[in-house]
């Protein structure tokens, strides 16, 4: 507490708490589980067209094979592709593509796997023909889930 010109004043420092969760790191090919969840990334593939859908001028899909399964042992996991984005080399963060939504086997937008299920689909993401290097991440609001797409 300070006075100047008459007036007290009571200096305060608020705290701000920020949540931390963890962060797990996997490589494609490996189940990469946190918190009860698991994603495989078994393959990626660069694509010019899927179905009728093309993508922008100088881009590309980018098609990768996902399996999300629930090893919780008592509860419901509901996911979606809102959670999944692809970073290139360059720090640049792709959100998925509905175009996907064409292909036969494509991963359902969204849904509610019970404990022991899973899924296995297409997702993908529009991303620039000069970017080579990625990593898929899947974040929620208690995990993410980061896999090397090399």
């Amino acid at each position: 507490m300070y006075e100047t010109k008459g007036v007290t004043v009571t200096a305060t420092t608020t705290i701000i708490s920020v949540a931390t969760f963890p962060i797990t790191y996997c490589k494609i090919g490996e189940e990469c589980e946190e918190g009860g969840i698991v994603i495989i990334v078994h393959s990626i593939e660069r694509r010019k067209l899927l179905g009728i859908f093309k993508p922008g001028e100088g881009n590309d899909f980018l098609v990768l094979d996902i399996t999300i399964k629930n090893q919780l042992k008592t509860t419901e996991y509901s996911y979606s592709q809102l959670s999944m984005t692809v970073k290139d080399e360059n720090g640049k963060i792709y959100p998925s593509s509905p175009a996907i939504a064409v292909v036969s086997g494509a991963l359902p937008g969204g849904g509610t796997l019970q404990p022991g299920e899973s899924v296995r689909g297409y997702v993908c993401f529009e991303v620039p023909v000069t970017s080579q290097i990625f990593v898929f991440r899947y974040s929620d609001l208690t995990r993410v889930i980061t896999i090397a797409l090399q």
